[in-house]
């Protein structure tokens, strides 16, 4: 992203805080907000859950969410906290130390430089949504692994190819 070159990462680190924010979003399924707000204390990395309470639902569910994580996700985790500065937000800001608000420039910076186009953070979501309709998740599990509380947004998000669906019909 136009920065200085850092020496040889040890093993098991991150360049940058973008890759785990985006490895999380594509593992969970969480919300960019979320994601920011997410605290190491509504993580679990010893029984691979997350317990928070949503934001989009914080008005009509107070209440924490509790989520199962994959050992993918658990791994970004594990890693990033390894390189964690002690703040109790998962993704502090490299800046301030506080809540991010956005990770815009940062994240069109990447996609640029991957040659991506038409692609925005909220896509991830939709990717996660995707990838467990493509593996054989039924709606039901997908609508409260992405906090919906309803089942016709699920059905926006769970988009299936067409090879999906030809092989479903094949079997």
């Amino acid at each position: 992203r136009g920065r200085e070159l850092l020496p040889t990462l040890p093993p098991g680190t991150y360049a940058d805080h973008i890759q785990p924010i985006v490895l999380i979003a594509l593992l969970t399924g969480l919300r960019q907000g979320d994601i920011f707000d997410l605290r190491w204390s509504e993580v679990n990395l010893n029984r691979n859950q997350i317990s928070k309470v949503i934001n989009k639902t914080r008005r009509k569910n107070p209440n924490p969410t509790t989520l199962g994580v994959c050992k993918e996700a658990i791994e970004v985790l594990r890693k990033w906290h390894l390189a964690s500065t002690g703040s109790d937000l998962v993704f502090p800001s490299t800046v301030t130390g506080n809540r991010y608000d956005n990770i815009d420039k940062a994240f069109r910076a990447v996609l640029k430089a991957a040659q991506i186009e038409n692609f925005r953070f909220h896509d991830l979501r939709h990717t996660f949504a995707s990838w467990l309709a493509l593996g054989g998740v039924d709606l039901y599990t997908i609508q409260r692994l992405m906090t919906h509380s309803d089942i016709k947004m699920t059905q926006r998000y769970a988009h299936l190819s067409p090879d999906h669906m030809r092989d479903a019909l094949d079997r």
